[in-house]
C-alpha cells in the first residue's frame, strides 16, 4: 500500500568502480527502501530503445517507490543532469556521489578503458592535451593510449562532484557502520536510519565482493609497483591542484605524489 505521501526521491552520483552494486544491495535491503541500479541504461540495451530522459527515469522511480519512504538510483543519472532533475522535484530530491581514491580508480578504470579507442570520445581531449608535455605525448606508442587521459578528466571531475553536495568514500562506506547510517539518513532528510541488526548484518562477512576477489592492495603500493612509467607520469601532471585538496579533504593520502 502506498504511503500518504509521496517518497523523498535521490540519485547516487558515481561513473563506476565505487562499489555502487553493493551499495545498491545494502540500501534495498531496508524496508522502506526502493534503490534500482541504473535501470535507465539497462532498459534500453533490452528495449533497443534511446535511454529515458532524466526526468522521466526519475518519474518512472516515483510511481514505482510509492510504496517506500524513499526511492531513487544509484549509477543511472549523469553528473551534468543533478541540477534539472532538482529543478523538476524540488526538496524531494537529493543526489550524493560516492568516490574512491583517485589511485585505485585509475587502475580500475584503465582495466574497463584499454579495450576502446580514442575514437570514442570525440574532442574531449582537446584541453588536455594542450597541458601535455611533449616529451609525454612522444611517448605514445598508439593513438589509444589517450584513453589515459580520459581517465585522468573523469578523476579530476570531483571539483564539479563536491558541488552536488555530499561525497562519500568508497573505502569508508564499506567499512564504517556510522558512514552507511550517515548517507541513509541523508537522502531521506533524517527520516530512515538502519537499525544495529541490518548494519551488523551487512558487514557479516565479506564486503563488496567481486567475480574475481584478489588482496587489495594500497593505493601508494599500487602507483609504485603496478603503474608504468607513462601512467605515473600523466596521473602526477594532469591530476589538477583543486581536485588534489578535495581529494585531501576527504581524508585520502596522495602525499606521495611529492
Amino acid at each position: 500500500m502506498a504511503h500518504d505521501r509521496p517518497p523523498r526521491l535521490f540519485s547516487i552520483i558515481s561513473w563506476g568502480c565505487a562499489a555502487t552494486y553493493w551499495l545498491t544491495k545494502v540500501l534495498t535491503a531496508h524496508p522502506e527502501v526502493l534503490c534500482l541500479h541504473n535501470l535507465r541504461n539497462q532498459l534500453s540495451v533490452v528495449t533497443g530503445n534511446a535511454p529515458l530522459d532524466e526526468i522521466s527515469y526519475m518519474k518512472l522511480i516515483d510511481y514505482q517507490g510509492a510504496p517506500f519512504r524513499l526511492s531513487g538510483d544509484c549509477h543511472g543519472i549523469p553528473l551534468a543532469s543533478v541540477r534539472k532533475v532538482t529543478e523538476h522535484f524540488g526538496e524531494r530530491f537529493r543526489a550524493v556521489v560516492v568516490t574512491r581514491h583517485p589511485v585505485s580508480r585509475f587502475l580500475s578504470a584503465t582495466v574497463m578503458l584499454k579495450k576502446q579507442s580514442v575514437e570514442n570520445y570525440g574532442d574531449v581531449f582537446q584541453t588536455f592535451l594542450k597541458q601535455l608535455d611533449k616529451k609525454i605525448m612522444k611517448s605514445f606508442k598508439k593513438n589509444d593510449e589517450l584513453y589515459l587521459v580520459r581517465i585522468m578528466q573523469m578523476i579530476n571531475r570531483v571539483t564539479h562532484e563536491k558541488e552536488v553536495g555530499n561525497i562519500y568514500p568508497m573505502e569508508k562506506l564499506t567499512k564504517d557502520m556510522s558512514e552507511l547510517q550517515n548517507i541513509l539518513s541523508y537522502l531521506s532528510d533524517g527520516e530512515l536510519s538502519f537499525t544495529e541488526e541490518m548494519l551488523e548484518s551487512t558487514f557479516d562477512g565479506p564486503v563488496n565482493v567481486h567475480r574475481k576477489t584478489k588482496k587489495k592492495k594500497d593505493p601508494e603500493f599500487i602507483f609504485n609497483n603496478d603503474f608504468s612509467s607513462l601512467q605515473k607520469e600523466l596521473f602526477s601532471s594532469l591530476i589538477s591542484p583543486q581536485a588534489r585538496v578535495v581529494y585531501e579533504d576527504l581524508g585520502y593520502d596522495l602525499s606521495f605524489l611529492n
